[in-house]
């Protein structure tokens, strides 16, 4: 049998590396050789997933399909397969998936460490901690730190590290410091952390002589004056200022002119005694606060490693680092023993990623595949898509390899399988010119450093349309850029998208999980229904809130917040809870609650007493409930005596809904590996490369034992410290660059037709490009950065590309509809055990009600078209700055009708509505009907869709008003107009039955006006009332 070759492959995104690693596995089956022989390993559960995939549907599909085999054949490296050969290995793994190794490394890495358990030291029944209990053993072991007689001492240190400049408190600093630099405590040894030493300064004769000459010295009066006003900086301790003003700076920077006069040689030497001795103070606190970082983890590590063990609970990287030192040249012999079976063949995937500790595991497996005669090793990878340096990756590793393992088949994939050409010309133009950029500074050698991974990409799919553009959005109410408004830009232009392409998957990209949640909901507000990717927390549900709002009292019966909420809603009749019950009873019945949790467990309860929720929820709230149910049914081994426990669990728990959605939002680094046709880009505006690392370290070489470590100092104290410390700085500035930039080079090539890349404009007080990566982006296009808003800087191909595609390169995702209109959950409950929950618009006709309006129906046509009309109104603050943008109304208008009705016509409609006289009379800035006694000075502010909920007599009234005006004098608000829209179809010229129907919605209106009254304290003639009738025009004031 041909012996495989050892194989390392570059591959670019969209160049299919997945496709290669199911080629090298299909192919090492295809030999003979048996699954569990194979180890292939990558980052995500879902990448894995994604590869096993493959390959079944590889093996399935060559077994019926005469040309998918031919392709299968020309490209695995072993003797050519047959249908039944296909059809017995595809029998082999089915049959055998729980010995199939398609994994990620953390998942073999728990495998291989419950057969050593022993050896490494870990308790019987270890198991992985989720991240609410590894929060606890962290803040439990902060709390056992600060009880110890050594409290005193963690005060300073905490203080020492902070510069006393911190309004946290201290052990929200040290949870801080236990999640950013405990694990680079843990690789480190502690010699390392105390390996510098404290400077001295220069004696205080050689310090008095220097400023005795700087003194006599003959300079010119500017000098003079800078030379004054430094003498002042270093004689007051301000060592700081010192170091970075005046003529000090000029010598630091070895710059020896000052406003274009030469500063004499002794006098810079005079200098440097000074700087040396002002130096001393920032090198020395950087001491100071290496050591006292090391001392403060050192003792939170021997308290978190006892605590773990007492509960049996560790991380994944605690498993990695017990298993890296214990590996050595034996380790796949012992494997094989504890696992049954030797791994002959090695894959890894995402190898850019790979930290030093998980390769010091592999080293071992790798060293023996490479050199026994029929194993082999495959690896592929792509350094510009390093983006996980910050947990441990090391893009180096490439090259260390190729040194340890000796010669490997290296080969480079840079032509696309994914995207158009347009994208692809995209992303050489930005990659190419990155360092174009005015502003690098000391980021300069780290963008050239990347460039230099990069070569120009092509693409196999030449005959894609595509389309980019870089749009910037509006500016804010005061006329500068903000988030705001870039984020609505967003939503805006995925509005677009879906208008344009409705079957395509559309994904949202930024940089932050706080961005996602902004940019869901800006979608939200435009009806367009979009996923979290990984999920968000169940509490997006107004039924899950419920359930947390029940728990919440059952553990804190006086919460009345929490009370209310349960009691005016379904879930008071279904655990008895009434209106007026008394606070004894009140605790006694969150007792017996208590007592059936801990009877029945959460999952039995949570089933029994949401039953209502379901039954009156929309599909989505029923979704969220039952894995509410699924996760109280996983927390019960774990559950504890107090229900705000579980609610702290549910508050941190992600969950996917599983229903699919075209658009999905997620974070760049949540994006590796995916592709969507459409993607929109945003949050660059951002400072490049981001925040700086809080300790910089030197290693001999990528993967060898970190040598040096210190905490780290701004760039002007980096100006005096020692050259080896400078180039450490220097290293890390430069390492910062090329992790941000594999972040944009991953962002820029997921798109398959079109790509929208989102941007502020520029600020009116912009005198030079920001350096972020917006700017990078810009700069690199040679676009002109103009003070303007909502406007497209840059374009490159078909702005229709959709209109061309061909039926086989069509989107063909059809997924459910995209956007879908909320409907409220009616909040009833048993009259019986609680007051009724009352809308105004259940008081349409008062108490007598005349058989005309009994009979007053309206068909379902006529009630999507004034949904449609009233969602659209509600988008107009005042006529006088209106624009119809017809992209965004046709989506708001589809999402509540669907095909019923045609929605150009419905557009034509509202065209003539919104030109009629009374209504441009009542959406009019000047002609607005004002309360009486509101002055000529006050300000209006309109609030659409208000929603209320107060108290009346017999119970809970709430409701939406359509359109609200308050009146204010200042910040007060002294008035207020409720105006109601109504879509009744009503003849003209009919007194009587105009009359009627605003006698019939008159209730209903005046609902309305004490509710506002109530909310803003508002006397009763403050409040006025109006009905517009849109089909006949006219405005009717509602008195009471």
């Amino acid at each position: 049998m041909k012996p495989f070759q050892h194989r390392l492959i570059r591959a670019s995104a969209g160049s299919g590396k997945t496709f290669q690693l199911s080629n090298r596995f299909l192919g090492v089956l295809a030999s003979g050789d048996a699954p569990a022989e194979i180890l292939a390993t990558t980052f995500t559960r879902k990448a894995a997933g994604e590869i096993l995939d493959r390959i079944m549907i590889r093996l399935a599909e060559a077994a019926r399909d005469p040309n998918k085999l031919a392709e299968l054949n020309s490209f695995i490296e072993a003797a050519p397969v047959t249908p039944a050969a296909c059809v017995a290995t595809l029998r082999e793994l089915t049959q055998q998936l729980h010995r199939l190794r398609v994994q990620t490394l953390d998942s073999f890495f728990i495998q291989v460490a419950q057969c050593f358990s022993f050896e490494m030291g870990f308790p019987p029944g270890w198991s992985i901690a989720d991240e609410v209990d590894d929060s606890e053993l962290r803040i439990n072991a902060i709390e056992e730190l600060l009880r110890e007689n050594e409290a005193a001492l963690v005060l300073e240190i905490v203080h020492l590290m902070s510069k006393g400049e911190t309004t946290r408190g201290v052990s929200q600093l040290m949870l801080d410091a236990a999640s950013q630099f405990y694990g680079l405590f843990q690789e480190t040894p502690a010699a390392v952390w105390t390996a510098l030493k404290a400077r001295k300064p220069p004696q205080a004769q050689e310090i008095d002589a220097a400023k005795k000459l700087l003194l006599e010295a003959p300079l010119d009066k500017r000098m003079t004056k800078a030379r004054n006003e430094d003498l002042a900086r270093f004689d007051e301790g301000d060592f700081g200022g010192f170091l970075e003003k005046g003529l000090a700076k000029k010598v630091i920077d070895d710059d020896l002119s000052y406003y274009r006069a030469e500063i004499p040689a002794d006098v810079a030497r005079a200098y440097q005694t000074l700087i040396s001795a002002a130096a001393c103070e920032p090198y020395n606190l950087l001491v100071r606060q290496t050591e006292g970082a090391f001392q403060l983890l050192d003792r939170f590590d021997a308290i978190y490693r006892r605590l773990k063990f007492q509960s049996q609970s560790y991380r994944f990287d605690d498993v990695t680092r017990f298993l890296s030192r214990q590996a050595d040249a034996d380790t796949p012999t012992r494997v094989a023993y504890r696992l049954d079976g030797h791994i002959n063949h090695l894959l890894l995937d995402e190898f850019q990623d790979t930290s030093p500790a998980q390769w010091s595991v592999l080293r071992p497996v790798a060293r023996r595949v490479t050199t026994q005669p029929l194993g082999s090793f495959f690896c592929v990878g792509d350094v510009k898509q390093a983006i996980y340096g910050w947990r441990g990756g090391v893009a180096e590793i490439f090259e260390e390899v190729v040194a340890e393992l000796g010669e490997l088949d290296e080969a480079e994939l840079a032509v696309s399988f994914r995207s158009s050409p347009v994208v692809i010309d995209f992303v050489n133009l930005v990659a190419r010119n990155l360092h174009r950029h005015p502003s690098l500074d000391r980021f300069e050698d780290g963008v050239k450093r990347w460039q230099t991974m990069f070569a120009d990409h092509s693409t196999a799919k030449t005959s894609l349309p595509g389309y980019v553009s870089v749009e910037t959005a509006r500016y804010g109410e005061e006329g500068d850029p903000t988030d705001e408004m870039l984020f609505v830009a967003a939503a805006e232009r995925v509005c677009r998208s879906l208008e344009d392409s409705p079957g395509s998957e559309v994904g949202v990209l930024v940089r932050t999980n706080a961005a996602v949640r902004k940019m869901i909901f800006e979608l939200r507000q435009r009806g367009v229904t979009a996923s979290e990717e990984g999920g968000g927390t169940l509490t997006d549900s107004a039924s899950v809130q419920l359930m947390m709002s029940l728990l919440q009292w059952i553990d804190h019966p006086a919460d009345t917040v929490a009370r209310f909420h349960v009691q005016n809603s379904p879930l008071a009749a279904t655990i008895g809870l009434t209106p007026h019950m008394a606070a004894r009873k009140s605790s006694e019945l969150a007792q017996a609650l208590r007592n059936e949790l801990l009877v029945f467990g959460y999952g039995a309860m949570l089933r029994r007493w949401s039953q209502v929720l379901v039954e009156i929820g929309n599909s989505r709230e029923r979704r969220r409930v039952e894995q509410l149910v699924r996760m109280a049914h996983a927390y019960q081994p774990k559950a504890t005596l107090r229900t705000s426990d579980f609610v702290e669990f549910v508050e941190t728990q992600r969950v996917a809904d599983p229903q699919a959605s075209a658009v999905r939002v997620m974070t760049i680094h949540q994006a590796k590996g995916l592709q969507f046709d459409v993607v929109v880009l945003l949050d660059l505006d951002h400072e490049f490369p981001g925040r700086s690392p809080n300790f910089v370290i030197e290693r001999a070489a990528p993967l060898s034992p970190v040598t040096s470590i210190v905490r780290y100092a701004n760039k002007d104290v980096q100006k005096v410290l020692p050259p080896r410390l400078q180039q450490m700085f220097t290293n890390a500035s430069s390492q910062q660059a090329v992790e941000e930039l594999c972040v944009l080079y991953v962002a820029i090539t997921r798109a398959v037709h079109a790509m929208h890349v989102m941007i502020k404009p520029p600020s009116a007080r912009e005198k030079k490009t920001p350096r972020t990566m917006a700017g990078l982006v810009t700069e690199a296009l040679e676009v002109k950065r103009q003070p303007q808003g909502n406007d497209v800087v840059f374009a490159m191909g078909d702005a229709e590309w959709f209109a061309h595609l061909a039926a086989a390169d069509a989107p063909r995702l059809h997924r459910t509809p995209v956007v879908a209109r909320r409907l409220p959950i009616a909040m009833a409950a048993a009259k019986s055990q609680r007051g009724e929950t009352l809308a105004p618009s259940k008081l349409e006709g008062g108490p007598r009600l005349k058989v005309a309006n009994l009979l007053h129906t309206t068909d379902s046509t006529g009630r999507l078209f004034g949904s449609v009309t009233h969602a659209w109104l509600e988008r107009i603050e005042w006529l006088n700055d209106f624009e119809l943008d017809e992209t965004r109304f046709r989506t708001i208008a589809r999402a509540i009708v669907g095909d019923a009705l045609n929605v150009d016509h419905l557009l034509a409609r509202f065209r003539k509505t919104i030109e009629q006289p009374q209504l441009r009379q009542l959406l009019d800035r000047q002609t607005a009907p004002r309360p009486q006694g509101v002055s000529a000075g006050a300000t209006a502010e309109v609030r659409q869709e208000q929603t209320f909920a107060i108290a009346v007599e017999g119970g809970i009234q709430n409701g939406a008003i359509d359109r609200l005006v308050l009146w204010k004098e200042g910040d007060e608000v002294v008035a207020a107009d409720v105006i109601d829209y109504k879509t009744d179809r009503l003849p003209e010229d009919d007194a009587e039955t105009l009359a009627d129907r605003a006698a019939y919605y008159r209730p209903q209106v005046n609902a309305y006006r004490r509710a506002v009254q109530q909310m803003w304290r508002l006397p009763e003639k403050a409040v006025i009332g109006h009905l517009y009738f849109a089909s006949i025009d006219t405005i009717v004031e509602v008195k009471s």
